[in-house]
């Protein structure tokens, strides 16, 4: 007999400690639970997403739900502060059993199962470099939708202010927000799905009235596509890319106006004056994988990357071996000799 607990809106990280802290619990402590993300008794949701608050305002009333947040700002009855640690989850548990039946011998069943598969998930989690990245499922995809239609529209996300795209300006527009330091709210933007974003079509004179009225902020729209590659990738290669094509950068990117990290000054560094691919750059540059597939692939949204077939003769090359490069005026004029004096013979 067993209680049984799901999750909503919790990091992967999360996730998989809080199976492993089950797995501990339950043989140091003598406390019974299984992770059943299907049909449990208790939800813990991360309140300080939007998603999770969202799903938190929806059905507090119908559900038990724990609020996992940095503090108790929803005042909730069932609290987990962050972050994880094993302590304060084993006594909320306990507490949270003295108020539960137990589930059925046949349910229980199900729940390990679920919780096995979770555990499951820290190899498919280091395999995930391995698949793809598809931008049309997140912000970065709507925008490159809007440019390619020229439509400009309201695009909304909970807890956010509106962001209005002008894809005839190529900017968007919204509150004042300093990109190269994004908070972590504005992350979750630059993040989300584009089933969490409603978008709304409207006028070119309709977006400039409102843009107007509430006084927004311009931004190149660019500027929003790269974020959104970097922070929802989550080190997948972007579709229809190789890890073993060779790329360089065509010039240098402009950090003044994008989302970034000390990390990626040192791949542009890099990725300016020599052609490798990704898992070479990775090595060159002691970076984590992830990281450079996530920057590969902001730069190739970004058209920054000259790409060319792998080669098996050198890892890495320089830049000057994937351009033409033009023939000086001497030179020119020594194989005009060399030829005329292959006429003569």
């Amino acid at each position: 007999m067993h209680n049984t607990l799901s999750t909503y809106a919790l990091e992967k990280r999360d996730k998989l400690f809080i199976s492993s802290m089950l797995e501990l619990t339950n043989k140091k402590f003598g406390i019974n639970w299984a992770l059943d993300e299907t049909n449990a008794q208790v939800t813990l949701v991360d309140v300080d997403q939007p998603t999770g608050a969202n799903f938190w305002e929806a059905y507090q009333s119908e559900k038990k739900l724990i609020a996992f947040a940095n503090t108790n700002h929803l005042r909730a009855s069932w609290f987990l502060e962050k972050p994880l640690r094993v302590q304060p989850f084993t006594e909320l548990l306990k507490k949270l059993s003295e108020t539960l039946p137990l589930v059925a011998t046949e349910e229980v069943g199900r729940a390990e199962k679920t919780t096995a598969q979770t555990r499951g998930g820290v190899q498919r989690t280091l395999n995930e470099s391995a698949q793809h990245y598809d931008p049309v499922h997140y912000l970065s995809g709507v925008l490159q939708t809007a440019l390619l239609a020229q439509q400009a529209q309201v695009v909304s996300f909970s807890g956010f202010d509106p962001l209005y795209l002008v894809p005839q300006e190529k900017r968007c527009y919204t509150v004042t927000m300093n990109l190269t330091r994004l908070t972590p709210a504005q992350k979750t933007l630059f993040s989300a799905r584009a089933e969490q974003l409603l978008q709304r079509p409207v006028t070119l004179e309709q977006a400039r009235s409102a843009i107007a009225e509430q006084e927004l902020k311009p931004y190149d729209i660019y500027a929003f596509i790269w974020g959104s590659a970097l922070l929802s990738a989550d080190g997948r290669l972007l579709t229809g890319h190789s890890m073993q094509s060779f790329v360089r950068l065509k010039q240098w990117p402009n950090f003044t106006h994008l989302p970034r990290e000390p990390a990626h000054m040192k791949l542009a560094a890099f990725m300016l004056k020599n052609a490798a691919n990704i898992p070479r750059i990775a090595s060159a540059t002691q970076l984590p994988l992830a990281t450079v597939i996530d920057f590969f692939n902001a730069c190739a949204l970004s058209n920054l990357l000259l790409t060319q077939k792998a080669q098996s003769t050198s890892p890495t090359m320089n830049t000057t071996q994937l351009v033409d490069k033009p023939i000086s005026s001497e030179k020119r004029g020594l194989l005009g000799n060399i030829l005329r004096r292959l006429g003569r013979t």
